[in-house]
């Protein structure tokens, strides 16, 4: 008995000598490592500012955003490939520096695996900005470490659109700004104005100097005349434009908004209504329909992701509580008046509180919920646009009015 102890006990001194030997290795060989990771972690969060992320030469980068770019390096930090994704995910660009090609490929899924099919191709290697969602339109620009458009020749370009290896149209710098002061030309350094991203209808945009964004349609490359009229329809009333998310509504001039926006200071496409002396509020936001694994078109695939999402988001668990909706009281699909297809609903709502004594129950209604369709482009993601009372909130019959009145003028700039 003794001697089993013995060596139970020298097994155990064995494998505590062993694991500090072993951890001792781990960290001097892992600690070189870490620090080239650090330095490239460093590096990857100060390009992803402009919307890059950097990966090491061998490494696969799976589909990102339309607006993110993948540069694969050497150790001695040498482009060797650019990639940029269709917004879908199903197609993206691939370009090759050192040959000058870019290829555009196509991603056949099967299952959780999948395979790449080449689409087209074409002899040019300038800097990825943009793909549609159709994966035929590729949208080109300069180099640039910070997305600012540089150059010194109004004539330079700016911007090259395109078309499964057919070129569309080049844009000038002098198209960007006309108005160009004279400290712009023949200075390589100066900033012309700013790469921005294809928005959600797939046109892309860029910025001025002075922040105003230019959109352009992918398809002719052509500058679309957008009006940021602040001025509403209805009198006393005023105008919201998101030129990113593609859509616009409008609300009355005693109301205040704010826009929610992404890191990068891209908005959201939610919103925060306070309207009023009574401080009465109410939200929106938007929902991609493929984001959740439901591609199909047509009304009622529309209808039944707006009801299944407005369910999940009117739905709250907590340890003692929970609420959730039970039903549909009334649904409406109407035609607004900026030709948009628009979903009222009115939910059912259960309120369950549990003590130690008893469960309470608690019914009431949530809503009026209206979900309008965005989808101005077919080969970019469907979008749906919820318009909501704010939460904890039991609007009055002027509220769901002019609630109402607000989901009527959702529409598309013009």
């Amino acid at each position: 008995m003794t001697d089993s102890l013995e060596r139970k006990k020298r097994m155990k001194r064995t494998d505590v000598i062993l694991a500090v030997i072993l951890t001792a290795v781990f960290i001097c060989h892992m600690a070189p490592l870490r620090a080239r990771g650090e330095t490239k972690a460093m590096e990857m969060r100060k390009r992803d500012r402009r919307h890059v992320a950097i990966m090491s030469y061998g490494t696969y980068s799976s589909p990102m955003s339309s607006d993110r770019k993948t540069i694969i390096v050497t150790e001695d930090g040498r482009v060797v490939l650019e990639e940029i994704y269709a917004p879908n995910g199903v197609f993206y660009a691939q370009t090759d520096p050192a040959a000058c090609v870019t290829t555009v490929f196509g991603v056949v899924r099967h299952g959780s695996s999948g395979r790449r099919v080449n689409r087209w191709s074409m002899p040019l290697c300038l800097e990825l900005l943009g793909l549609s969602g159709d994966g035929n339109r590729l949208v080109l620009g300069r180099m640039s470490e910070d997305r600012a458009i540089r150059g010194s020749d109004p004539e330079e370009v700016a911007l090259t659109f395109v078309d499964r290896g057919e070129m569309v149209r080049e844009i000038r710098l002098g198209e960007i700004a006309p108005s160009a002061p004279e400290a712009l030309i023949n200075d390589t350094t100066a900033a012309w104005g700013s790469y921005r991203r294809l928005n959600a209808a797939g046109y892309y945009i860029v910025e001025t100097n002075n922040k105003t964004p230019i959109v352009f349609d992918t398809k002719t490359g052509d500058r679309l005349d957008v009006q940021f009229e602040e001025t509403g329809d209805i009198e006393g009333w005023l105008r919201y434009i998101d030129v990113y998310n593609w859509f616009e509504l409008q609300y009355p001039d005693d109301c205040t908004i704010k826009a929610g926006e992404d890191i990068e200071g891209y908005p959201t496409g939610s919103i925060r209504f306070e309207c009023g002396n009574t401080g009465w509020t109410a939200t929106a936001a938007i929902e991609r329909i493929t984001d959740y694994g439901a591609d199909e078109d047509g009304v009622s695939a529309f209808v039944e992701f707006s009801i299944e999402r407005a369910k999940v988001m009117n739905l709250s668990d907590g340890p003692t509580s929970s609420t959730y909706a039970d039903s549909i009281i009334s649904q409406t699909l109407y035609i607004n008046s900026q030709d948009i297809e628009v979903l009222e609903l009115l939910l059912s709502m259960v309120h369950v509180e549990w003590t130690d004594e008893e469960e309470i129950v608690e019914r009431n209604t949530r809503g009026p919920i209206y979900a309008a369709l965005l989808s101005p482009e077919k080969d970019e993601p469907r979008r749906v646009l919820f318009l909501s009372p704010a939460h904890g909130l039991d609007p009055q019959p002027e509220d769901i009015h002019l609630l109402r009145e607000i989901a009527d003028t959702i529409g598309y700039p013009e």
